[in-house]
């Protein structure tokens, strides 16, 4: 009976999850960030123009 095992052929090395945990935190702190620019300006910048009076 020949019994071989690959351990580990199918789990990606500690690397890889290192890579994509930190591509995932980064993409995150990418959308909050935008997100907080986008409320920002639109709260705080005057982007309308005066309505003027006749």
């Amino acid at each position: 009976m020949n019994a071989s095992i690959e351990i580990g052929a199918h789990v990606p090395s500690i690397a890889y999850v290192y890579l994509w945990v930190a591509i995932g935190l980064i993409a995150v702190g990418a959308m909050i960030f935008s997100i907080g620019c986008c409320i920002m300006l639109r709260r705080w910048v005057e982007t309308k123009q005066p309505q003027q009076v006749v």
